[in-house]
C-alpha cells in the first residue's frame, strides 16, 4: 500500500510523468486499480464531482468486477460536505497503536490454536 500511494503522490506532484507513474503502479499493491481509483477520487474532490465519479465507476467496470468493486461503496462518502472534524489524537498516537495492536492479533492467534 505505501508503494502505491508513493507512486500515486509523485504522480499528482509530477504529472507529465503519468504514464511512467501508471506503469510502475502495476508492481504495487492494488496495481493499476488502486493507482487510476485515485485519481478518480482525487478528480471528484478538486475538479468535477460528476466526471470524478464517472471514471470511478469506469475504473470498476474496466478492470472487472471484484472484492475491490465495492471500494464504489466509498464514492458517497466522499460527497459529503468537508466539515466532518475528527477527534485530534496525540501526534504519536499511530506509531504505539500499530505494533500493539499487531502484538495483540498475533498473541489471540496464539491462543486460538
Amino acid at each position: 500500500m505505501l508503494f502505491l500511494l508513493g507512486v500515486f503522490s509523485l504522480s499528482m506532484k509530477y504529472k507529465r510523468y503519468f504514464l511512467v507513474f501508471l506503469l510502475l503502479s502495476f508492481v504495487a499493491e492494488y496495481s493499476v486499480y488502486g493507482f487510476l481509483f485515485g485519481w478518480a477520487i482525487y478528480w471528484m474532490k478538486n475538479k468535477d464531482k460528476v466526471q470524478g465519479v464517472v471514471w470511478a465507476l469506469a475504473v470498476q467496470f474496466l478492470i472487472g468486477l471484484s472484492t475491490q468493486a465495492l471500494s464504489v461503496l466509498a464514492v458517497p462518502l466522499f460527497w459529503m460536505k468537508k466539515g466532518i472534524r475528527l477527534p485530534q489524537l496525540p501526534r504519536y498516537f499511530f506509531y504505539w497503536f500499530y505494533p500493539l495492536h499487531q502484538a495483540a492479533l498475533i498473541l489471540i492467534a496464539i491462543l486460538i490454536q
